[in-house]
């Protein structure tokens, strides 16, 4: 009687250290983290899961935090983010934004064993760009007298430099023809 209590707590000692040792074999997925910026009221290219999960059948769970530049959630905490009702496939279509906002996706495994909700990895941020806050700047004013075929006019450059949010500046020109 006493060897079999020891065989059978041997056995449940066994099957239990096995359960426990399986880990989740399922990838979370992650968002397309390219930031954005936007003008006021305009919406946002949707945000949506530039890798889907793997490893079995999920749903999606889409959230937002607003404010400039959140940190992206990780685990599965989510304290400080807002749950979007409805926006549950791997894309959201957000409306037009009037502050900035970062959005993030948790992944909910279905009947996935040993694997719980947790964050995808990364989030997109968007930036709602006021005008005040950009300062396009200021090109050098004057008249120049150019002789046709002979010569060439000064280079054209700013009195004042860009400034604001924006890194990276693209100008397209513009001229009139004078005609005598």
């Amino acid at each position: 009687m006493i060897k079999i209590a020891k065989l059978l707590l041997l056995a449940i000692i066994l099957i239990s250290s096995t359960l426990s040792a399986q880990t989740c074999t399922f990838t979370y997925g992650s968002v397309d983290s390219d930031a954005q910026l936007v003008c006021p009221g305009t919406a946002p290219f949707p945000p949506s899961l530039d890798v889907l999960p793997t490893g079995g059948s999920y749903t999606c769970q889409w959230y937002y935090a607003d404010g400039d530049i959140i940190p992206c959630p990780v685990g599965n905490n989510t304290t400080g983010w807002t749950l979007i009702p409805g926006a549950t496939s791997t894309a959201y279509i957000a409306g037009g934004l009037s502050q900035s906002r970062t959005f993030a996706c948790m992944i909910i495994p279905v009947n996935v064993p040993n694997c719980f909700a947790q964050w995808a990895a990364g989030c997109k941020h968007v930036t709602v760009l006021y005008p005040s806050l950009v300062n396009f700047g200021t090109i050098e004013s004057g008249d120049e007298t150019v002789i046709p075929f002979a010569s060439m006019p000064d280079t054209i450059e700013f009195s004042i430099p860009q400034s604001g949010p924006i890194l990276n500046y693209t100008y397209k020109w513009y001229y009139k023809p004078w005609h005598f």
